[in-house]
């Protein structure tokens, strides 16, 4: 895979139980044309090979990796997504640094939802301004710190304010982060 500098459709790693990094893909260095799709991976810690890439066309699913620590790697995507944003059941993730160029708007849902360790959105971007979708984030116990989507939804007053698409449901979240009120 070390030859691989772009690619045209998605980026799938699913299921891989020995992956521990992707440092076969580090001469990624430009777009993927459809959508990143990382999930299942049961030791997969970080996704520091993927700072080349700058953008992802349609959606990046970030789903049931139980050591993923960081998401830095992904420092140097940017702009707009056409479809969803999941960082979905991903245990040891503490923020979701590395995710700040992604202004939106997004094309899809954004989901966040059973990451029982991330406690900041920060590492979001604060710019994020519309979700033509739905926003959950839910089951996120520790999470306290939800500054990250005040403009999303239309902080303090939420709704009709906000730039969500679809519904928003924000259940499950810590003190600081369980309505739009606290943000």
């Amino acid at each position: 895979l070390s030859g691989f500098t772009s690619v045209a459709g998605n980026l799938t790693m699913d299921t891989l139980p020995l992956l521990q990094d992707l440092a076969g893909l580090s001469a990624l260095a430009g777009d993927v044309g459809g959508s990143l799709i990382i999930a299942r991976n049961t030791a997969l810690d970080n996704l520091d090979a993927l700072n080349g890439l700058t953008s992802v066309a349609t959606a990046i699913f970030l789903q049931d990796n139980p050591v993923l620590r960081s998401l830095t790697g992904l420092s140097g995507v940017s702009g707009a997504l056409g479809g969803d944003l999941f960082v979905t059941q991903n245990p040891s993730l503490e923020t979701l640094e590395g995710l700040g160029g992604l202004r939106g708007p997004f094309g899809g849902t954004l989901q966040i939802f059973q990451n029982s360790s991330l406690t900041t959105l920060s590492g979001l971007s604060e710019d994020l301004s519309s979700v033509a979708g739905d926003l959950f984030l839910t089951s996120n116990v520790l999470l306290q710190d939800c500054a990250a989507l005040g403009q999303l939804l239309g902080a303090p007053d939420g709704p009709p304010a906000d730039g969500v698409g679809g519904i928003i449901d924000i259940a499950g979240t810590a003190t600081g982060c369980s309505a739009i009120q606290e943000l």
